[in-house]
């Protein structure tokens, strides 16, 4: 039992290690992209599905109290699956993107390892309302990576095992707010 246990931590080690060089750019270039939508008063829209909607509200919880400092809250909205006409299932998304969102706004979708037409349909109304996207992708969502733009971000997690890649992303999710922090409020030791 202890080697599990031990062999567990250490898999969520290397896994987190194997993603550090290669997620650099794209959270720095995740980091400028939002912290430039909130200088320009706008928020950002963040949506999930299936187990990846607790990172969805994890990541609400720190942009509006702050990670490293005392600070004031940074407006963020967490997108709804239960707020969507049942005739559209596959698509919950798209009505809440039209309705909230501002051209300054940014929208933060979140694969949990499965590719969901929901989150592609998403993507799909952000870029139609001109908002920025970045995508928090894993093996599978090829669809969701041919649908950005150049001036997309997306924050790629790769491993096959859907916990591990909650664990990497969960890290993303920390690291970017800890950077939008530095960027509008400056570096906190």
């Amino acid at each position: 039992m202890e080697q599990l246990i031990s062999d567990l931590f250490h898999q969520s080690i290397e896994a987190k290690i194997e993603h550090a060089e290669s997620l650099v750019e794209p959270l720095q270039n995740a980091a400028s992209v939002i912290t430039n939508c909130l200088l320009q008063e706008g928020k950002l829209l963040i949506c999930a599905e299936g187990i990846s909607e607790s990172l969805a509200t994890t990541l609400a919880h720190c942009m509006l109290n702050g990670q490293q400092l005392e600070r004031p809250g940074l407006p963020t909205v967490v997108l709804s699956r239960t707020l969507h006409d049942q005739d559209s299932h596959n698509d919950p998304f798209s009505a809440q993107i039209r309705t909230l969102s501002s051209q300054e706004d940014v929208l933060m979708v979140i694969s949990s390892g499965s590719m969901r037409p929901s989150l592609l349909a998403a993507v799909v109304s952000a870029q139609q309302n001109n908002l920025g996207v970045i995508a928090l992708t894993t093996p599978g969502c090829e669809q969701i990576r041919g649908q950005l733009r150049s001036s997309d971000v997306e924050l790629f997690a790769n491993n096959v095992n859907q916990y591990r890649i909650q664990e990497i992303q969960l890290l993303i999710l920390f690291c970017l707010c800890q950077l939008i922090e530095n960027n509008l409020f400056g570096e906190v030791s």
